[in-house]
């Protein structure tokens, strides 16, 4: 009996362990935006992004957190230094009704928002339902902080902000 005991928690342990040491990058993308204009993983690559993901109900909180994130970032002047990409996770939508559903989304060029027909980011980086989701990429991709969110909270904006003011 006891020798189970002790293979189980020997599994348990390394399955742990191999959770914690696992490299948490940005996965190789490839979407289009309400546009249907392609956007890949490489054209990423060198950037300090902030990725700003829901489904249509945390939508409403994503403004909200960017523009508190942007905006923290202009004490330092570095709101121009880091890139903002936002994801709609639309999985489910039916094939035939993508059409109608990219028309319900901003039609202003400088508003690009990458349609996630398949909802990978929110698989992916484990989203939480109906909230703003907030990941930030270093520039060789690595995954720094993960956030989320429907209310805004300014201890989290201030956390997120530091970590990007060490990165220049």
């Amino acid at each position: 009996m006891n020798f189970y005991r002790t293979l189980i928690v020997c599994i348990v342990f390394i399955q742990v362990v191999s959770l914690l040491s696992q490299d948490s990058t940005l996965f190789q993308f490839q979407m289009e935006d309400q546009f249907s204009e392609d956007h890949q993983y490489k054209d990423y690559i060198g950037k300090v992004l902030i990725i700003v993901g829901s489904d249509r109900e945390g939508s409403r909180y994503n403004e909200i957190w960017s523009f508190a994130i942007h905006d923290s970032l202009k004490i330092y002047q570095l709101q121009d230094s880091v890139t903002f990409i936002a994801v709609a996770n639309v999985k489910g939508v039916p094939r035939l009704l993508r059409g109608f559903v990219r028309g319900k989304f901003p039609r202003q060029k400088n508003h690009r928002i990458l349609m996630d027909w398949k909802g990978e980011f929110a698989r992916t980086y484990q989203y939480e339902p109906e909230a703003t989701n907030i990941l930030l990429i270093d520039r060789e991709g690595k995954l720094l902080h993960q956030l989320h969110g429907t209310q805004l909270r300014p201890e989290a904006v201030s956390r997120i902000v530091s970590k990007i003011v060490v990165l220049f």
